[in-house]
């Protein structure tokens, strides 16, 4: 036998979305302590005014909240990561961009130094290191 437990409106929304063998199977020790947990991990606020005005078609719901704004700590935890992590791809691209452009300027240096006709070790080349390694 199933016995009913007073809910709250919000409670008893959370209670429909449980599958209907697994609610028929809930003692009344089990629904109430359900609706306990629920009622504890609502958040407090200084006042907290609910109430609804029935109207000939449907009913209006109104809720005046009034305390401590405990979504900005949320809020700016969700910026403090977002500019965390935007950082952090600017610093990897300016690394990549660093890294290429340096590869850039010592191969640029390279050929103009050749095309110079600079030898900077006589009996040494680049092609010739490339041949003994068996690269080229």
């Amino acid at each position: 036998m199933v016995q009913r437990v007073y809910e709250e409106p919000e409670f008893s929304e959370v209670l429909e979305r449980v599958p209907l063998e697994i609610r028929r199977s809930l003692t009344f020790e089990q629904r109430s302590a359900i609706t306990a947990a629920l009622r504890e991990s609502r958040r407090k606020h200084a006042i907290d005014i609910r109430f609804v005005i029935p109207l000939i078609f449907t009913q209006l719901y109104f809720v005046l909240f009034v305390g401590k704004d405990l979504r900005r700590e949320t809020q700016e935890k969700m910026v403090d990561r977002r500019q965390e992590a935007g950082r952090w791809v600017i610093a990897w691209v300016l690394g990549i961009g660093a890294l290429v452009a340096l590869i850039v300027f010592l191969v640029c240096g390279y050929i103009l130094k050749s095309k110079a006709g600079i030898d900077l070790m006589p009996d040494s080349h680049a092609s010739d290191l490339l041949r003994q390694a068996g690269i080229r």
